[in-house]
């Protein structure tokens, strides 16, 4: 089905105005905004924002919701098949993260403002399914942990951390995460996990 113009204006305005937003966290460092400031940056009214975006929250959401979505554009799956392919996952996905470096160091910034249950808690959902699988003896909370810390690792806020804060390429990045993950893997594998008393 061919977009209508109309549709294709609607499509253009709302990411004009999410890439206001990442602009305006990824060039002055913080996650405090305005919908005034976003509207100004964007170019359009103050009612145009929030004709598409009814609250602060929403326009938080949506910057998530649009990264996956270039993400996925750019060829990445973003939840891996199983836990043999989480680590080389990480290359691919860090390469993404750099070569969309604006938009994921925006969403880096304020992905712990995001609550709502969308993308986020979907992919943790993921790794804690595969590691469920996999070792059905763990105890669910323990279970959540190590996907949680699994997730963590794979984030965009890990590829934020690695590459400004500790100046780390992209590429060593990616190496030492992915390396991290095969480990884990591995020890979880040969009965290795920090939850020992599950398995005694």
């Amino acid at each position: 089905m061919t977009e209508t113009l109309r549709e294709r204006q609607r499509k253009v305005a709302r990411e004009t105005i999410l890439g206001a937003l990442a602009e305006h966290v990824a060039e002055s460092g913080s996650v405090d905004f305005s919908i005034a400031e976003i509207a100004k940056r964007a170019g359009v009214s103050h009612r145009t924002v929030y004709n598409y975006f009814p609250s602060r929250h929403d326009l938080v959401d949506a910057l998530g919701d649009w990264t996956d979505a270039e993400m996925r554009k750019l060829g990445s799956p973003l939840v891996p098949e199983d836990l043999d392919t989480i680590p080389g996952l990480i290359a691919p996905n860090f390469a993404i993260f750099d070569e969309i470096s604006g938009v994921s160091e925006a969403f880096a910034r304020i992905d712990t403002a995001r609550r709502a249950p969308g993308g986020h808690r979907r992919r943790t959902r993921a790794f804690t399914d595969m590691i469920g699988e996999e070792f059905p003896e763990f105890d669910p909370r323990h279970r959540d942990a190590i996907a949680a810390l699994m997730r963590q690792l794979a984030s965009v806020k890990s590829w934020y951390l690695l590459t400004r804060e500790h100046e780390l390429t992209t590429t060593e990045s990616a190496t030492v995460i992915g390396w991290t993950m095969r480990l884990i893997v591995a020890a979880l594998r040969n009965g290795d996990h920090p939850f020992p008393e599950e398995t005694s």
